[in-house]
Parts: structure tokens; C-alpha cells; sequence
């Protein structure tokens, strides 16, 4: 059933990704890419099927039935060094083009009584998996953004859906 869940979740995000924003380069100039990409995979493909591996919907927020928005950022310089930050996603935090990401969990509890400090470590729990995929992606590192054949500055913007079925 993990594994199903799983699958529905990387098909599910897939289809949210490539509707919503698609990475193009254009004119010959390339974005940011993950690094350790296999031959034959395209970097959109490569850096979803990162996240998606790696992933995972906090038991906690799960027996809270929590789920959330958040917006993880990536900002990769002219040498390829990365950083990351986390936040809730908001109006005012919402960006322009960001790369939909939902990650769904089934609602086991069966109606089980949730507590105020059940929300509160469950909304805990799910901006630390966020900030925990921010470290792993910049762990793995990126190759810089390239505009008019020379590198420089640039940003992903993941905006992550946790959600409940």
C-alpha cells in the first residue's frame, strides 16, 4: 500500500508539475539543473523523481490529519553553490512560477480526536520535512543557470502541497 501511495503521489505531482511549470530553456541558455542526473533524463524528470524518492508525509501530521503549503526556494550561484529556505506558503510568500509539488497521504484515523498540540507538532513536523528535502536537494547540488553561454545567479521555487485523502 506504501508503495501504491507512493506512485500516486510521484503520478500525481508529475502531472501537477508539467501543467503548471514546466522548465524551458530558451535560446540556448539553460536553468539550473540537480546534479548526479542519469544519461537519458530529461531535469525536470530527474529532479522530480529526486524529491519523490526521497519525500515523505509526516506520520505525525498524518494521525493529526495535517497538510499544509509550503514554498522551498533554491538559490544556486554563478559557481553552483546552492542554498535553501523554507516557509509557509501565503499570499504574500507566493511566487509567480513555481514547480507544483503534491504529496498525499490516506487518512487512516478514522476520525480520531485531534488535539490543539497534535496541529501544532504536526505543522512542526511538516515545515521540517520541507527545510529536511531543502538540505538533501543542495546536498546533492545543482549546476548553475546559463544565460548568453555564461553562468550566473538564479532560483527554483518549489511550492510544496501536503495534502490529506
Amino acid at each position: 500500500m506504501n508503495t501504491l501511495l507512493s506512485t500516486f503521489s510521484l503520478l500525481l505531482g508529475l502531472t501537477f508539475f508539467l501543467t503548471t511549470a514546466p522548465l524551458a530553456a530558451q535560446s540556448g541558455d539553460a536553468l539550473p539543473t540537480l546534479r548526479e542526473m542519469p544519461e537519458g533524463t530529461n531535469p525536470q524528470r530527474h529532479l522530480l523523481q529526486t524529491f519523490y524518492e526521497q519525500v515523505k508525509f509526516p506520520k505525525v501530521a498524518q494521525e493529526a490529519r495535517r497538510g499544509g503549503a509550503y514554498l522551498l526556494t533554491i538559490t544556486i550561484d554563478p559557481s553552483g553553490a546552492s542554498t535553501w529556505t523554507a516557509v509557509p506558503l501565503t499570499a504574500s510568500t507566493k511566487p509567480a512560477n513555481p514547480i507544483n509539488l503534491a504529496v498525499v497521504a490516506a487518512d487512516r484515523t478514522a476520525g480520531a480526536t485531534v488535539s490543539g498540540q497534535m496541529k501544532v507538532n504536526a505543522d512542526r513536523a511538516l515545515i521540517e520535512e520541507t527545510e529536511r528535502m531543502g538540505r538533501y536537494l543542495v546536498d546533492i547540488g545543482f549546476t548553475p543557470a546559463v544565460r548568453q553561454g555564461t553562468p550566473v545567479a538564479d532560483s527554483l521555487q518549489l511550492a510544496v502541497y501536503y495534502r490529506m485523502e
